[in-house]
């Protein structure tokens, strides 16, 4: 079974994209919602790692509320995947690795904004393995969760987090993938500051997001 976490802060996006695209899942997940519509989280870990301890199921998946999920199988078919995939630390639907030419490769099958368009550089047919995941969606087995949560020391805003989970996981020998899902991230907000908007909309981004890079820089030198 899978456990989806959502801590959201707009009622009707949520409905709208993320609570819409579950009802049509024919794999219903268990669900865990925390509502930050009062702004009492400032960043992302806190939250994430409160609901992540309720939940019973064997993968966690940790998705912002602008998501839909796409075609009804999504859930069971990335289920099925992910028990595939050895090492597995987190797999996404959106990830970076370096290009074998040199610079960055965004890895994903997402389309993003209204009207829906492709993004990234390499869309993909089957899991691939990446150096970093985006978090705008994120599973984690529960089993590894259970001995590396979100670092809360992070603490600025929902920057990135998904980027510094998958590198701690490689420093414990896990592996990050991309799963060839076609979700649909709907948002085109300026707010939501992932890996996957700064390689879309480069720049400038809150002094948050500098200073979430800065300590991920000095956390994975």
């Amino acid at each position: 079974m899978i456990s989806l976490i959502c801590v959201y802060n707009r009622r009707d996006v949520l409905e709208d994209c993320l609570l819409k695209s579950i009802r049509q899942q024919t794999a219903q997940p268990e669900l865990l919602l925390i509502d930050n519509t009062t702004r009492r989280f400032a960043s992302a870990a806190e939250p994430l790692n409160q609901a992540a301890a309720d939940a019973r199921g064997d993968y966690l998946l940790f998705v912002h509320q602008d998501i839909d999920l796409g075609p009804p199988s999504c859930l069971e078919d990335a289920h099925q995947m992910l028990g595939n995939i050895p090492r597995l630390g987190i797999a996404g639907a959106a990830g970076a690795r370096r290009s074998p030419r040199g610079g960055l490769q965004v890895v994903t099958n997402i389309r993003h904004g209204e009207p829906p368009r492709p993004t990234g550089n390499r869309s993909l047919a089957r899991p691939e393995e990446v150096q970093t995941i985006d978090e705008c969606l994120a599973f984690i087995p529960r089993i590894v969760f259970g001995s590396l949560r979100f670092d809360e020391g992070l603490r600025d805003g929902y920057h990135l987090y998904g980027v510094d989970y998958s590198l701690a996981a490689a420093s414990m020998g896990l592996s990050a993938w991309v799963l060839p899902l076609p979700c649909w991230h709907r948002s085109r907000g300026t707010a939501d500051r992932s890996l996957l908007r700064a390689v879309l909309s480069p720049g400038p981004y809150p002094d948050a997001y500098y200073q979430t890079l800065a300590r991920l820089l000095r956390k994975h030198r």
